[in-house]
């Protein structure tokens, strides 16, 4: 196996989008076709884990949000606005030739660290995370859940 370097942002000149496969087509599709775009229209910034020859292994797309504060749970709801401000785990995959070493957990706990950061400097309340229920064998469209709330930089992130 190759040595693989920290999380960055994709950087569409240098990064190599053409091998990634996660077994997933739209997932890939989308890092190849749309993950750019979405930069350069300040919609979603990708970070991308690449192996020592800057081909892409994993991907994690963030993105601001809001969720309706009648939809939270009570814990995040209580004392927000409305919407409760919010930051995006769009669109996680892992090139499965890397599945099962937990690169996707890594780039999940760095998005983690970087709602932390935000928060500090520009309030952000939770983290929703969306999924293809088909990759969790249910079958289905994607769903939504409020994943993590985030009170301040120094505390521990509950799971809600």
């Amino acid at each position: 196996m190759t040595k693989l370097q920290r999380p960055a942002l994709l950087d569409p000149r240098r990064h190599d989008r053409a091998q990634f496969d996660s077994g997933e087509p739209v997932l890939d599709e989308w890092l190849r076709r749309y993950a750019g775009q979405n930069r350069r229209h300040d919609t979603a910034a990708t970070w991308v884990i690449a192996d020592a020859h800057d081909v892409v292994v994993a991907y994690a797309s963030i993105s601001m949000t809001g969720v309706d504060r009648s939809a939270a749970p009570g814990v995040v709801a209580k004392g927000a606005p409305d919407p409760v401000p919010a930051l995006l785990l769009g669109r996680l995959a892992v090139d499965h030739r890397y599945a099962g070493l937990g690169i996707g957990t890594a780039l999940a706990f760095h998005v983690l660290a970087t709602a932390v950061e935000l928060n500090e400097k520009a309030a952000c309340r939770a983290v929703v995370v969306t999924f293809s229920a088909g990759l969790l064998g249910r079958g289905g469209s994607d769903s939504a859940f409020i994943h993590s709330i985030l009170r301040s930089p120094t505390s521990s992130i509950s799971i809600s």
